[in-house]
C-alpha cells in the first residue's frame, strides 16, 4: 500500500484521490506518508553524520 501511495504522490496525484483508491481515510494516509518522510529524513541525517 505504501509503495503505491508514494508512487502516486510522486506523480503529483492528490492525496484525497490516492486515499480513495486505496480505501483508507485521507488523514490516515497523510499520517502514514508523514511518518515515512520523517523516517527517510532521519536515516539520511544519520548517514551524513556517520561520514
Amino acid at each position: 500500500m505504501l509503495a503505491i501511495a508514494l508512487r502516486r504522490r510522486d506523480a503529483n496525484e492528490p492525496v484525497t484521490s490516492i486515499a480513495r483508491h486505496l480505501g483508507v481515510g485521507r488523514s490516515t494516509l497523510y499520517r502514514t506518508l508523514a511518518a515515512h518522510d520523517e523516517a527517510i529524513a532521519t536515516t539520511d541525517t544519520r548517514r551524513i553524520a556517520e561520514q
